[in-house]
């Protein structure tokens, strides 16, 4: 699918697990919302997927979701809220969040149900599947623009918060 055809889409109405303890269902939120979809956070005594190295793009996750947390405040005097996906497991990301204090949720789509709904784009390495990364610009759960081709994934968020100004 081409990333400009997901403008217009409707969220997908799915209650997804939560680094909140909750679930969160993104096709219910009035207002603003930005969704950072990412493929993958490194964590301590883990190796990194197979090749990942070699695969343009896969690098770049935690400085993204950090420096959209730096960015909170700005998002919301935007009244925009700020949410991370990705298919890694919710244990996973809880403890992203723990370790580096992020001041937003993650959400998890292990089943890949949500991101089929909307046709993201996917890639494989070592025989697992990863969400490529993209982020989504919605309002009252419809995609109103989307942030593709990030070829600084670090930059993400104040590109973004210039397009939500």
């Amino acid at each position: 699918m081409i990333v400009a055809s997901l403008v217009g889409r409707h969220l997908p109405s799915l209650a997804m697990r939560s680094t909140s303890g909750q679930r969160t269902n993104l096709a219910a939120i009035t207002g603003p919302i930005v969704v950072v979809v990412y493929p993958y956070t490194g964590r301590q005594n883990f190796p990194d997927p197979a090749n990942w190295d070699n695969i343009k793009g896969a690098h770049g996750s935690t400085p993204q979701l950090l420096n959209y947390s730096k960015l909170y405040d700005e998002f919301q005097k935007l009244d925009t809220k700020l949410f991370g996906l990705s298919q890694l497991g919710a244990e996973w990301q809880a403890d992203f969040v723990t370790r580096n204090r992020l001041k937003f949720q993650l959400l998890t789509d292990e089943t890949f149900e949500f991101s089929q709904a909307l046709d993201l784009q996917c890639f494989e390495t070592g025989g697992q599947k990863y969400l490529q990364r993209q982020t989504l610009i919605c309002r009252d759960g419809v995609v109103a623009n989307v942030h593709s081709n990030i070829i600084d994934p670090a930059s993400d968020a104040a590109d973004v918060l210039k397009l939500m100004q």
